[in-house]
């Protein structure tokens, strides 16, 4: 932020944000490297929310249909929790799932875009890859909701 006067959208922040008034305890559920990380579990822990942090390394595999499997028995350790968050793009693509395997409501960090003030302005989203992309452009609207382009890092990846 401090070396380009583009703004950059922080999906963490207005996530909790959001969850701060609704929620004691919530489990994250995300990959082994948002886990490792541990932005998003210290954002949530200086708000307030106890959080339980859940790698699921199988979703991806599956969602980007490299995998015909994928382990739910994970999401076991969400049962003493509130509220589940997709950590992670492409688990709103398994909502439904998730939600059916726990019983428990999920909140899909992509529409913390559409609830925080700072991004209420008709905004045009540049998504950057840089590999080949695995999903179609409605599934992304879908997740975003908002208009977007997408910008490739390498050439001929389309």
């Amino acid at each position: 932020r401090k070396i380009t006067r583009i703004p950059i959208i922080d999906i963490i922040t207005p996530t909790v944000e959001y969850l701060k008034d609704k929620y004691k305890y919530v489990s994250l559920i995300a990959t082994e490297s948002t886990i490792k990380n541990g932005i998003f579990q210290k954002q949530l822990e200086q708000a307030g929310i106890k959080v339980k942090t859940i790698g699921c390394p199988s979703f991806v595999p599956f969602i980007e249909k490299q995998s015909k499997t994928i382990d739910l028995s994970i999401l076991d350790e969400t049962k003493d929790t509130e509220c589940i968050i997709l950590g992670c793009t492409h688990y709103p693509l398994i909502k439904d799932i998730i939600e059916e395997y726990t019983n428990i409501n999920t909140f899909d960090m992509g529409a913390s875009l559409n609830i925080s003030p700072s991004t209420n302005k008709k905004t045009k989203i540049d998504i950057y890859v840089s590999g080949k992309l695995n999903i179609k452009e409605e599934e992304i609207f879908n997740i975003i909701n908002k208009e977007f382009n997408i910008k490739y890092l390498q050439k001929d990846e389309k």
